[in-house]
Formats: structure tokens, C-alpha cells, sequence
């Protein structure tokens, strides 16, 4: 039964429709290994066991009767705790919604629940996705450990989201990601993740949602897995218009089978000369093209010049209102109150004047063109995702040029996913990341899956037998 623990969602799905397995036991087995696993990494930190385990009853007696809810029938995924749950305390990682229980679903959950998922628990997030050093802190629940080296970090802020999956108690989660937050998670704990096109899939009962001004378009949400056809097939069932999110107005339909991988124009580079890339990421990038050279791919070492400005403009984009934005996050999440973290009640700087702002949106128009003639050119872009593999708790922490590579595609709304490769000689994952123009996110999971597929690339943790 324990193999069951690190099998695909899709394969999940087709065994429950098959009677191999029922819904209950695949939830209860579950649920049994988050008591022995996440104590040592605290990923989970709440569960709704009890509820999930109806639902797995009902979903069986719906599977006997030939009933079929959707494509994650009977699935259990665990969700980040930055979404709005119905009946499942909702904390954003605030102390101030330590016991807030929401009365609907995100648009994303409910999506998942209407194709037939079932919801174990929440993941741990940074407050308000707010992470500092690129860490899951947040005070109210504590530090989340990466399942590959618990002295390690998994990234901020879908941190939570990425242990739980690679460590086997979920078979996916949804992420957010506004300057690389389920990309650099999924990179270091070994998993999948996608930060979609903008515009996809809408961020109703999110955190960090809309209105905000110039920063609306940076938050985008996605699924991440331990393998690429969980997140293709996750993709579609979240995506598309809801009524509420004004920016979301695309729905994924293609599939990743529509792409030939042979003569797909596919430009590759390992270093943008922004920060120092460790030979582990770079050797990563090189085994990822040849293993797409394999499949008949055509490699050209080239990136866009433009990109070495992504880190510089992220940052003045996000310190642009002297920090306000982050007290309206807070307000938001706590229903206009005037508590909150201090964390997230900065000391305000002077905001930009309109003249600055102006001429860096100019910059930042120059940016997306410059982004789009390149891919003009290309299928997909292989990189790095971030210069190194998990970094220590203890590690000073870094600028906004280490995440350059992530920061860029949240700047140009382009797809982009993250994909392991390799592992360090300690054995800790490395991604890359695979990126291509607006409305192919389906080009990039297709590489993404030839890269996994030929590499073999899913790692289970070392650790991984917490008993």
C-alpha cells in the first residue's frame, strides 16, 4: 500500500475508477503517513481528517454507482494556507486569523472539489506570502523543513505546498507565486510547479488577489505536483474565468500531446550574469538540453539580453508605494482591523513621484517587448530557476538578484515551470525551469515532462521513512 503514497495523481484517479484501491483507504493511508512524516517537517498545519474521510466514503459509494464527479475523483491533495477554505481554518500565516474559518472556498479549491479532489489539510505559508530570505517562518506556525535535509529550507512561500508533495502526503497542492514563490519551492523540494500565464487562473479567495494597482499582475496561481501530468491535468480544471477576478480571462484547454518535441526551437543558457550560478544549476540545465536534444528538440545557447534588468525592476516595482501595499494585504486579511505582524506593518519610505513611475513603466513596457521578440524566435527558454540547490536555515539571507530568474516571468506574465533534473553530490534536487510565451503553457509542460521523463527525475527524500 505504501507505493501508493508516491504515485501519480493520475494514477491515483484511474485506480479508484478501477476498484484497485478505494477512496477511503487512499485517504486514510494518507492521512496515516502525515502523523509519522510531518512532525519532522511541519508542512501540514491544519487537517480536516474527519471530513476528509467522509467525503472519501461518499466519493466510494459515488464510484460504485458508476458516478464519475471529474478527473481528481477521489484524490487527496492538501491546499496552501494563503487560500480561503470552506469549514477549514484559513490563517494567511496571520496570528490575527489564527481561528478564522471561511464560509466559501477560493475559486481554485472550489474548482478542485468540483472535479472530485478531496482536501486533507492546509500547507504552511509565509504571512501573506510575504517571505523573508526565502523561507516558510511565518510566527503563528513555525518553520517548515525541507524533507531532503531538514537543517534545510524549502523556499518561501508555497514552502508548505512542496514539502508536503515531495514528501508524499498529498499528491499536489496549489501554490501562488509573485516573484517565485511555487517555482523556487518546487526547485528545492524536487517537485513540479507552474506559475501559469497571467490572466489564467483567477485569484478570488487568494491573499494576495487584485487591486492592487501595478502589482495585480505579479501574483498568478498554479498546481505543483510531483509530476508534470498531475499539473496538466490539474491546470485545466482551475483555470478560466469566474466572475470576479477581472484580470482572469483565459481558459486552459490544449494539451501537452498537441506538442512534437521534434524541430521545437528550444534556447538554453545557465548564467544571466546576474548573480553567481553554482556548477550543480548549471550542470542541471546542461543535462535537461541534452536530454531534449534526445528528443529530437533544436538547442541554441541564447537568452534575452533584457533579462539581466528583472531583479532591478521587481524591486522597484514592489517598493514603488513606499510599502502600502503590504498594509493593504494586511487590512484585506483581517477584515480592516489594525492588527497584524510586524512583519507586514513595515516602516513606510516615501513613495516614488509620478515622474519615476511613469518612466519605469516605460522600462518595464521595454522589458515585455523585449521578452516577446526573443521568444519571437524560440519554442520555450531552459534555464536556471534560482543559482542554488535548498539553502540552510542558517544562510545569510539573499537580494532580490538571486531570484532574478523567477522574478523575470512574473514581470512578463509568461508560463513558466519548474522541472527537476539532477541532485547535488548530498543528493538535494535541482530544477530548472522552462519558460515560453504567453498561451503555451502547454509547450512548456510538454518539455517539461521530455526532461522528466528521460531523466527519470522523481525523487523521493532521502528521509522520507519518518517512522
Amino acid at each position: 500500500m505504501q507505493e501508493w503514497l508516491f504515485a501519480s495523481a493520475v494514477q491515483m484517479a484511474a485506480a479508484l475508477q478501477r476498484k484497485t484501491i478505494s477512496s477511503r483507504e487512499l485517504v486514510s493511508l494518507h492521512l496515516e503517513h502525515i502523523s509519522a512524516a510531518n512532525p519532522a517537517i511541519n508542512a501540514i498545519i491544519t487537517l480536516a481528517a474527519e471530513r476528509a474521510l467522509e467525503e472519501a466514503q461518499v466519493t466510494d459509494a459515488q464510484i460504485a454507482q458508476g458516478r464519475n464527479s471529474g478527473p481528481l475523483m477521489g484524490v487527496p491533495v492538501t491546499i496552501k494556507d494563503s487560500f480561503d477554505t470552506e469549514g477549514i481554518v484559513s490563517t494567511y500565516g496571520m496570528a490575527a486569523r489564527a481561528d478564522f474559518v471561511p464560509n466559501r472556498d477560493a475559486t481554485v479549491v472550489a474548482r478542485l472539489r468540483k472535479a472530485g479532489a478531496i482536501v486533507l489539510g492546509k500547507t504552511n505559508t509565509s504571512e501573506l506570502t510575504v517571505h523573508q530570505a526565502a523561507h516558510t517562518d511565518p510566527p503563528l506556525h513555525g518553520r517548515t523543513n525541507n524533507p531532503h535535509d531538514l537543517a534545510r529550507s524549502p523556499s518561501g512561500s508555497s514552502g508548505g505546498a512542496a514539502a508536503a508533495v515531495a514528501a508524499g502526503c498529498a499528491a499536489l497542492d496549489i501554490g501562488s507565486d509573485t516573484g517565485g514563490s511555487i517555482r523556487d519551492p518546487a526547485h528545492v523540494c524536487g517537485v513540479v510547479g507552474i506559475k501559469p500565464s497571467a490572466g489564467l487562473v483567477p485569484r478570488t479567495g487568494h491573499c494576495v488577489s487584485y487591486g492592487l494597482g501595478a502589482l495585480d499582475m505579479l501574483t498568478q496561481i498554479g498546481p505543483m505536483a510531483r509530476y508534470v501530468e498531475d499539473v496538466a491535468l490539474a491546470l485545466p480544471v482551475v483555470s478560466g474565468p469566474d466572475g470576479n477576478d477581472p484580470d482572469a480571462a483565459s481558459v486552459y484547454l490544449r494539451s501537452i500531446e498537441e506538442v512534437e518535441l521534434a524541430g521545437l526551437r528550444v534556447a538554453y543558457y545557465t548564467d544571466s550574469g546576474v548573480h553567481l550560478v553554482s556548477d550543480d544549476a548549471t550542470k542541471a540545465v546542461k543535462i535537461a538540453a541534452a536530454a531534449l536534444q534526445d528528443a529530437k528538440a533544436v538547442l541554441c545557447q541564447d537568452f534575452p539580453a533584457c533579462l539581466s534588468d528583472a531583479s532591478k525592476l521587481f524591486d522597484a516595482l514592489v517598493s514603488a508605494d513606499g510599502g502600502l501595499w503590504k498594509r493593504e494585504l494586511a487590512r484585506r486579511a483581517i477584515r480592516g482591523g489594525t492588527a497584524g505582524s510586524q512583519n507586514l506593518m513595515p516602516q513606510l519610505s516615501a513613495p516614488a513621484p509620478d515622474s519615476t513611475v511613469t518612466a519605469f513603466g516605460k522600462r518595464i513596457g521595454a522589458f515585455k517587448a523585449g521578452l516577446a521578440d526573443f521568444m519571437e524566435k524560440y519554442d520555450a527558454l531552459l534555464g536556471p530557476v534560482s543559482p542554488q540547490a535548498a539553502r540552510l536555515h542558517t544562510d545569510t539571507p539573499q537580494g532580490f538578484s538571486f531570484w532574478n530568474e523567477l522574478s523575470a516571468h512574473n514581470l512578463s506574465g509568461f508560463p513558466a515551470v519548474t522541472v527537476p533534473a539532477a541532485r547535488t553530490s548530498k543528493g538535494l534536487p535541482v530544477g530548472v525551469q522552462i519558460v515560453s510565451a504567453v498561451g503555451r503553457d502547454h509547450v512548456a509542460l510538454a518539455v517539461a515532462k521530455a526532461i522528466q521523463t528521460r531523466l527519470n527525475c522523481t525523487f523521493k527524500p532521502q528521509i522520507v521513512d519518518f517512522r
